[in-house]
């Protein structure tokens, strides 16, 4: 990573197709040993993305290789929560980032990234938020939806099924304690900001509206 950082594109292309082939013949070690080969993943995984955030160069060359792939992945293997949670603060990491690469923000907002987060935070159909990784998903989809407020042609200003997914997450999640409270208001504000069309899904919601503005329920503290 240091290497890549410092010799640029011409060192991080043959750099990152070396650990993507390393990290894809690292998952297949999955079924047989599985404790050592999903920390070696989720190295892997790390080193992908400390590289591809340097510039769109190196953002084109992790997804030319398939290493994104490989993310996404180990993102959907629900037989194992802990390695989802990894791989969601690895995403989350991705979008926090800065400057952020017009190349990073665009797969942020492919379906291959927003299904999965919206279905884990409950934003899919009838469903409910997952009850270990729901909490992580939202922080996620706050940190989207900051994305989608300084650039609105990723989020979109109608009522796209991704905004009516974000706020059906929003609408769905239970906060079950302070830090889950500020997690939700977090992440109301951050969607309500991205478009004029998100405010007013907020507001027009008694569940949102009352989650974001409400004080009755705020400790004394």
């Amino acid at each position: 990573v240091a290497c890549c950082r410092k010799l640029g594109p011409a060192f991080a292309d043959p750099a990152l197709r070396a650990v993507t082939e390393s990290w894809r013949n690292s998952l297949k070690q999955m079924s047989t040993d599985r404790n050592r080969a999903s920390t070696v993943c989720v190295r892997w995984a790390t080193a992908v993305v400390e590289i591809s955030s340097l510039d769109d160069s190196t953002m084109q060359s992790a997804l030319s290789c398939g290493a994104f792939d490989l993310l996404s992945t180990m993102m959907t293997d629900d037989s194992d929560p802990l390695l989802q949670m990894s791989v969601i603060d690895l995403i989350e990491k991705l979008a926090l980032i800065k400057p952020m690469h017009q190349e990073r923000a665009r797969w942020l907002f492919t379906d291959t990234v927003t299904q999965p987060f919206l279905q884990l935070a409950g934003g899919e159909g009838e469903g409910e938020p997952d009850p270990i990784l729901g909490g992580p998903a939202l922080r996620v989809i706050a940190a989207l939806c900051k994305l989608g407020h300084r650039d609105s042609s990723l989020f979109g200003l109608t009522e796209t099924e991704l905004t009516i997914g974000f706020h059906r997450a929003l609408h769905n999640f239970q906060a079950s304690g302070e830090l889950d409270r500020l997690a939700m208001v977090d992440a109301i504000s951050s969607f309500a900001s991205a478009s004029p069309d998100a405010l007013e899904l907020v507001l027009n919601d008694d569940v949102t509206r009352e989650a974001w503005l409400s004080l009755s329920v705020a400790q004394p503290k």
